[in-house]
């Protein structure tokens, strides 16, 4: 390998290293005719990390223009994940290869991504060098509680709404304590349902 940058562990124990093998030629397409990792050509990876599922995030950067999170996974396909191409060098004053109003992962704008990890819970960490931040990906869907019930907390109103598996509104609770304030009830415990009581 030429300048292994990178090693992550997978779950199943194995070793990956990040790299460019010696007979790889550095030049990098620009598209993609496939969405098989094994057709694609990475630009510079520089860190490598495994989700608890399988899936391995690579991060790469030529701290000029690319700058972005690619995904590979179980399945063998490739795809991108965070990250947009800048449309100047980042290198270069006057480029702004940052913004901070950006909720996006995919349209988020790094410069020169130097380290990636993965925690436990499936939530993704990038070291944004060159704009001192760590950034983190997360999804933006709830996560289904043991009851199958899913909670949205709305902290300028101090509630907590709850619904249950075919989206009704079930129950209203006080952010602060817990409390059930608002119950509401349905005609049939599907998706087709119709509010009968609060």
């Amino acid at each position: 390998l030429v300048m292994p940058q990178s090693i992550a562990f997978a779950p199943s124990g194995d070793l990956y290293v990040a790299g460019r093998p010696l007979h790889c030629s550095s030049a990098s397409p620009t598209t993609f005719d496939s969405d098989l990792a094994a057709h694609a050509t990475l630009v510079m990876p520089q860190s490598i990390a495994f989700a608890p599922s399988g899936d391995l995030y690579v991060a790469e950067s030529d701290s000029q223009r690319i700058n972005r999170i690619r995904v590979i996974g179980t399945d063998g396909k490739i795809a991108a994940y965070a990250g947009a191409e800048s449309k100047c060098n980042c290198l270069e004053r006057g480029c702004d290869c940052y913004e901070a109003d950006h909720y996006l992962a995919i349209s988020a704008k790094f410069n020169t991504i130097s380290a990636i990890t993965v925690t436990p819970d499936g939530h993704v960490h990038i070291a944004d060098q060159a704009n001192y931040r760590i950034r983190s990906v997360i999804s933006s869907l709830p996560e289904a509680g043991t009851s199958k019930e899913y909670e949205i907390y709305a902290p300028n109103a101090q509630e907590i709404y709850v619904f249950n598996r075919f989206g009704q509104h079930i129950a209203t609770k006080n952010i602060m304590t817990g409390e059930i304030t608002y119950s509401f009830l349905y005609n049939v415990n599907t998706s087709n349902g119709k509010l009968s009581t609060v």
